[in-house]
């Protein structure tokens, strides 16, 4: 399969090549909404139950393995998926430019999602590290 590089420089085939590239960054930015909503119930999940449930203080750092875990994951893939953010930047303005192209789709949203998301990912993660090492942080319901 040819690169972007490799495609010819006119004809149906780049035009072709940009319209499969905005539906790739239209599938980027979907699944990386996606993967972070879905993530962050989980985790919203089990620590609301942690909190609300008459749950024994001995078994928290037990409970909250696979939501720290989760952050964890989450926080290295979208960090270190920049780097493929940003050779898809190149590579949209490579088409765009052989293409005279005045519009191209804004790669940019891509890049600060991975990083707003990593970011955030990585806090929660560090939070959720702090209630396993220190259960007793976490707030209970009064009466529970």
């Amino acid at each position: 399969m040819p690169t972007v590089e490799q495609a010819p420089a006119s004809g149906t085939g780049v035009n072709d090549e940009y319209a499969k590239i905005i539906e790739l960054h239209k599938f980027y930015l979907e699944v990386g909404m996606k993967t972070a909503a879905g993530s962050f119930a989980i985790i919203g999940a089990v620590v609301t139950f942690i909190s609300q449930a008459a749950f024994p203080e001995e078994r928290i750092p037990f409970a909250l393995a696979v939501p720290l875990i989760l952050s964890v994951g989450n926080a290295v893939g979208f960090l270190a998926s920049i780097r493929f953010a940003l050779d898809f930047k190149r590579q949209v303005e490579s088409v765009q430019a052989r293409l005279g192209a005045s519009w191209r789709p804004h790669v940019e949203l891509v890049i600060g999602m991975n990083v707003a998301i990593g970011i955030l990912f990585a806090v929660v993660a560090i939070g959720l590290g702090s209630l396993v090492v220190w259960p007793e942080m976490l707030p209970k319901l009064p009466g529970k």
